[in-house]
C-alpha cells in the first residue's frame, strides 16, 4: 500500500468470493423400521446429514511487513513487479510466473 496515495490499493477485498454452492441433506436410513422391542429402540429412526460447501478461491496480496522503503509508516508494503508476468509458468510452484523485488530504499537525509 502506497500510504501516500490510497487510490492505488483499490481491488478485491479479502473476502471476496464470487462463486458459491451450499447444500445441506438430510437421509432417513430405512433399516430396522419393521422391528419391535429393544432392536427397533436402539436401531431404527437414523438419520444422516451433512452440510456441503462449495466456493472459489479467496483474493491474496503479496505483502511485506518490514519498512523497506523507509516512509515511517505503518502496515504492510507490497514488493515491485520487475517485468512482464507470464502465464505460462510451465512445471513446478507459480513463483516463477513473475519476478519482484522489495519497495527501494530511500536515502538517508
Amino acid at each position: 500500500m502506497n500510504p501516500y496515495n490510497w487510490r492505488q490499493d483499490y481491488g478485491n477485498s479479502n473476502w471476496d468470493i464470487r462463486h458459491r454452492f451450499v447444500s445441506h441433506y438430510l437421509y432417513e436410513l430405512p433399516f430396522f423400521r419393521g422391528s419391535k422391542g429393544i432392536l427397533h429402540t436402539a436401531l431404527a429412526d437414523w438419520r444422516l446429514s451433512g452440510l456441503t460447501t462449495l466456493q472459489s478461491g479467496l483474493p491474496f496480496n503479496v505483502t511485506i511487513s518490514t519498512d523497506t522503503a523507509n516512509t515511517n509508516s505503518r502496515g504492510l508494503y507490497r514488493p515491485n513487479l520487475v517485468g512482464t508476468p507470464s502465464a505460462n509458468c510451465g512445471p513446478g510452484p507459480f513463483i516463477r510466473c513473475t519476478r519482484s523485488r522489495a519497495p527501494a530504499l530511500m536515502h538517508p537525509v
